[in-house]
């Protein structure tokens, strides 16, 4: 992943959520914290579930480096997150999550985006996405040098009944993701083929847009390993159009993968 640019609307977000029981629903929920660099983050979380909405605090956490890989038949390549220990939070009765998030969060020895500057941050409801990457793709983990040991977990939180944060959502598709409508074809770099280069090789651009759909940032996620094919992408991606998320019948920013591929004429 590429550390020249790249964009983050909240301080942490939240994955991997996994129940104790084998039913529908559960009293005790695990989960994990991700971002794109290493802090640590404390906040409160907001939960939708078939027996209403639930909050609760979660104490500071330590977010470490981990790796991860991306395969599938035709691409595989490493990225890096900043990751919690599993995290527990504890209903007092069983329920079926249907979506939560990180409500406000703080951060604390964030380097790279100023979020400790900021204070307590309101987050937006993400776009729900299941996953941003296709699904022939399988995402593991995949420990390398430089990843760090992973923090002690903080005790189980406790959830308690909360209220809704907006009205029930009343329009017809209330989650919606990014994608892009309009893409650029990125051009074979000419340096590239004055020098006889050939076969095929992929970039993966990380985009990150506002609420409206406009292009707030874009960073080389996944290398081809040719710095010229991944500028091209780079302008590709950045000249392409896409349309925003919703989330629960409200605009909110998200982040899309652009996947550019080259192959020589």
């Amino acid at each position: 992943m590429s550390a020249n640019a790249a964009t983050e609307f909240c301080p942490a977000n939240v994955t991997h959520l996994e129940s104790t029981s084998p039913d529908r629903e559960a009293t005790t929920y695990h989960y994990q914290l991700q971002a794109l660099a290493p802090r640590v983050v404390d906040g409160t979380f907001i939960a939708d579930t078939d027996a209403g909405w639930f909050t609760w605090v979660q104490q500071a956490v330590q977010l470490t480096r981990t790796t991860y890989m991306s395969a599938s038949w035709s691409l595989k390549y490493w990225f890096h997150v900043a990751e919690s220990p599993e995290l527990t939070v504890v209903f007092p009765q069983a329920v079926a999550i249907r979506h939560f998030w990180v409500a406000t969060a703080r951060s604390q020895g964030d380097r790279f985006f100023d979020w400790d500057s900021r204070g307590v941050v309101t987050c937006e409801p993400p776009d729900f996405a299941k996953s941003k990457h296709p699904e022939n793709v399988k995402v593991t983990r995949s420990p390398q040098a430089g990843d760090e040991t992973p923090a002690p977990a903080p005790p189980p939180a406790n959830a308690v009944v909360g209220v809704a944060p907006f009205p029930p959502p009343s329009c017809v598709q209330p989650f919606i993701s990014a994608t892009v409508t309009d893409a650029v074809q990125p051009d074979f770099p000419a340096i590239l083929v004055d020098q006889g280069l050939s076969g095929v090789a992929i970039s993966i651009i990380a985009i990150a847009l506002d609420e409206h759909g406009k292009l707030v940032d874009a960073w080389v996620w996944a290398s081809s390993g040719c710095p010229p094919m991944d500028d091209a992408a780079l302008k590709a991606a950045r000249r392409s159009k896409y349309t925003g998320a919703t989330s629960y019948c409200l605009p909110v920013s998200a982040t899309y993968l652009f996947r550019a591929d080259f192959e020589p004429r």
